[in-house]
């Protein structure tokens, strides 16, 4: 996976590409749900080879092209070139399928883990300061699928921004 400076880099060439070819990206905002009790139940050292092996599921799951990074602690960015909200979509519920079904082998017992996903696809709104707003609207998504029950995905869309603003766009 490629770090968050490695990603701010691939988001801005892929924002230069997406602009000049007038085609459409997503972004996905992966968090792991509930990971801090891996850490404080198994200790940090299980904890972090079930980052790795997220990492390593992530890429493996991965589609050719697409761009895996590690952003924070538990939280990984997945930048998908010419791809619409619905393929992003179904790209981001087989992730969550993955994750749910797969035994991280961390250790002496395996750890089972769920993943929120954010979405938000590259659309004509965004002016200014593109890569912050579209990072923006992907966590936005992010800590909505968090408020809808985690292990889920959420698609940035006004209503989100209307909601957070209490109705006030």
């Amino acid at each position: 996976c490629v770090n968050r400076r490695g990603f701010d880099q691939e988001l801005g060439r892929e924002v230069a590409r997406s602009t000049r070819a007038n085609t459409e990206f997503s972004l996905l905002a992966l968090d792991l749900d509930f990971f801090k009790n891996v850490n404080d139940t198994r200790g940090h050292l299980v904890g972090d080879a079930v980052l790795r092996e997220i990492g390593a599921l992530l890429k493996q799951s991965r589609r050719a092209g697409d761009i895996v990074a590690r952003t924070g602690g538990e939280e990984f960015s997945i930048i998908l070139p010419d791809t619409a909200p619905a393929g992003a979509h179904l790209v981001a519920t087989r992730l969550c399928d993955a994750v749910r079904s797969h035994e991280f082998l961390a250790g002496a017992k395996p750890v089972h883990l769920t993943v929120s996903i954010g979405l938000v696809a590259k659309s004509a709104d965004l002016h200014d300061d593109v890569m912050d707003e579209i990072k923006k609207r992907a966590d936005d998504a992010l800590y909505h699928a968090k408020r809808s029950g985690r292990d889920c995905v959420r698609i940035w869309t006004w209503a989100l921004v209307a909601r957070r603003s209490g109705g006030r766009i």
